[in-house]
């Protein structure tokens, strides 16, 4: 059974890109986390991205060649590190590279000829273009908490300079997350449900957010539940306690005296309270004729104790 994360991974999947603008958007996220540069000789370069996911690489080469005309060459690699796998790697002919990396705004050009640059800098300022961006890196660096457990969504990167980029990306488009380090790898995170839920909705998952919602409402339903139940156990601890100082109290005064010597209405209160020790307050005021309210029952015990010299009145429920 896949977990909360690979469901949304699923179904993001599912969800192509239709704008080119949009397209060069996940390419960038792409080559940020994925992308490595190969300096050839004579001054060429090629660009090569390593996946460990093989529907990823797939929609990275759609990608390509939807957006850029541009079929990678396909190679794979068993690796042992970490558990063995199989990578895949996607290397960009020497031929395509300058003209991809343009496109990513890796190149620049100044007075001394074509720069490169260390990392996309698209500027990425339509809406439209930041989700997408946002989508990617979801599926190349995200993961999501089990909604039953919490609200966490996190992404990991390797360097603080992609970080805190992602980090505005995701501000800017409402939803507020937090920065911390974890040994060499930087975490961006938010464990807030209502930016889960957004964020959910921003990269284009409503089956996913429908899924979240239901656990949201079940956590919650269970966690009122679980308040409810204590409060309840807290009640009968309670009235188990104070019934026990009532009857104490009862106890100590008829070794000295009699029921009779109380008046009628306190004598038919010891009556009950000896009859019935563990009755709920509305319980015993069932018993009494004719019956009380609960507060009645209650003003009785009270009367009762202080006639008595208890120390307890109601019985707290």
């Amino acid at each position: 059974m896949s977990s909360f994360s690979e469901s949304i991974k699923e179904e993001l999947l599912k969800t192509f890109p239709e704008k080119p603008c949009c397209m060069l958007s996940e390419l960038s996220a792409f080559t940020r986390n994925h992308g490595s540069l190969v300096l050839r000789g004579g001054g060429g370069l090629a660009v090569r991205y390593q996946l460990r996911s093989t529907a990823l690489a797939k929609r990275l080469m759609v990608l390509l060649k939807r957006r850029m005309r541009i079929v990678p060459q396909i190679l794979f690699r068993e690796e042992k590190a970490f558990g063995a796998h199989r990578a895949v790697i996607l290397q960009v002919q020497e031929a395509d590279t300058r003209r991809l990396l343009t496109s990513l705004k890796m190149l620049r050009a100044d007075g001394q000829g074509v720069m490169l640059q260390r990392m996309p800098r698209n500027t990425l300022s339509r809406r439209c273009c930041q989700r997408a961006y946002i989508r990617a890196m979801f599926l190349s660096c995200g993961s999501f908490r089990d909604p039953s457990g919490g609200y966490t969504i996190e992404f990991t990167l390797p360097d603080e300079e992609k970080t805190q980029a992602l980090k505005s990306m995701l501000e800017n488009q409402g939803i507020a997350c937090r920065l911390r380090g974890r040994k060499s790898r930087y975490v961006l995170y938010a464990s807030n449900g209502d930016a889960a839920a957004d964020l959910l909705t921003l990269m284009g998952a409503p089956v996913s957010r429908l899924s979240f919602e239901d656990q949201r409402i079940l956590r919650s339903s269970s966690a009122r539940a679980t308040r409810a139940m204590n409060c309840d156990n807290a009640n009968i601890g309670r009235q188990v306690q104070n019934a026990e100082a009532q009857r104490k109290a009862l106890r100590a005064f008829l070794k000295e005296h009699a029921l009779e010597e109380l008046p009628d209405s306190l004598a038919e209160t010891a009556r009950l309270r000896i009859r019935y020790p563990s009755a709920s307050l509305e319980e015993l005021a069932g018993y009494f004729s004719p019956p009380l309210t609960k507060s009645g029952a209650n003003h009785r015990l009270k009367k009762l104790m202080e006639r008595i010299g208890g120390e307890n009145g109601g019985n707290g429920s």
